[in-house]
């Protein structure tokens, strides 16, 4: 329900009232970026920019905010669609009202990889709308330049990578496995400018891991990909040959249930610097 920026001690430094969700990316400017949510309820003069949805809806925001809590920009995803040729994608899944999109990350393409995405530029947003399946590159003035819809079920968190691929975390909850009755999750991984598409994990059926929400994946320094499986409660750390370095579970609070881990993080920072943190406490 709202942005909020604390120090190391763990007092706020400011506060946004504005329904942002989900991840923060941080850009090369050091602005942060965010998903946010607009209700339009009955009598909202926006709605008739959406011809053909039945209020109430959500209209899914693009924010940018300032290290200091300031809005910089806002871009509605909705006109985006709408402008772009891609309203269809409401009627094909039968969102017309309520929370139509779902947006669930917002990423910025850096200066250091924008030269291996030819179609794209840095400062170019991807991002991931659970409730339609698809990803897309969005320019900074609302643009959308690329869209890939029918490739993912459900996915979150879209990462722009190195050699130009957009790797994502599909959860595919459609796709049941052979011994369950529930799907089975993939982290795939998608080029934009050929068209190809491969799966980074599992890629011969070992290894299955499932989360119908949410779910994290974070390329690491040394290739090894760490994965959040968040409905299991567990982060897991794997080698480029799909072995698993290590894992830790969350301990259970019931005898059949975990608390739902959102996200797992690797920082490149050791124990000598946490220590000098002020408020840290000793090492």
């Amino acid at each position: 329900l709202g942005l909020i920026r604390m120090d190391s001690c763990g007092e706020v430094l400011w506060k946004l009232p504005y329904r942002t969700h989900h991840s923060v990316d941080r850009d090369d400017a050091g602005n942060f970026w965010v998903s946010g949510m607009k209700w339009i309820e009955a009598g909202d003069e926006r709605a008739a920019l959406f011809p053909g949805l039945t209020v109430p809806f959500t209209d899914s925001t693009i924010v940018e905010v300032t290290p200091e809590g300031e809005i910089l920009r806002e871009i509605s995803l909705l006109e985006s669609l709408y402008k772009g040729g891609y309203s269809h994608l409401l009627w094909h899944y039968g969102f017309l009202t309520g929370d139509l999109l779902h947006l669930n990350d917002v990423e910025v393409l850096s200066e250091g990889l924008a030269e291996q995405f030819p179609l794209f530029e840095a400062g170019d947003i991807v991002v991931s709308v659970r409730n339609l399946s698809f990803i897309a590159v969005v320019s900074r003035e609302g643009e959308i330049k690329w869209l890939s819809s029918g490739v993912f079920t459900n996915q979150h968190d879209p990462d722009f990578e190195e050699d130009g691929w957009i790797t994502v975390f599909d959860n595919r909850t459609d796709i049941p496995s052979p011994d369950s009755d529930i799907g089975s999750s993939i982290i795939r991984a998608i080029n934009p400018a050929s068209g190809e598409i491969r799966d980074i994990y599992p890629v011969d059926g070992d290894g299955q891991f499932y989360t119908d929400i949410a779910g994290k994946h974070q390329k690491l320094a040394n290739g090894n990909r760490l994965i959040t499986e968040a409905v299991a409660g567990r982060v897991f750390e794997l080698s480029p040959e799909g072995e698993t370095v290590w894992e830790w579970i969350s301990e259970p609070f019931e005898e059949d249930s975990v608390p739902h881990v959102m996200e797992g993080t690797r920082y490149d920072i050791d124990a000598q610097q946490v220590a000098a943190w002020q408020c840290s406490g000793p090492p």
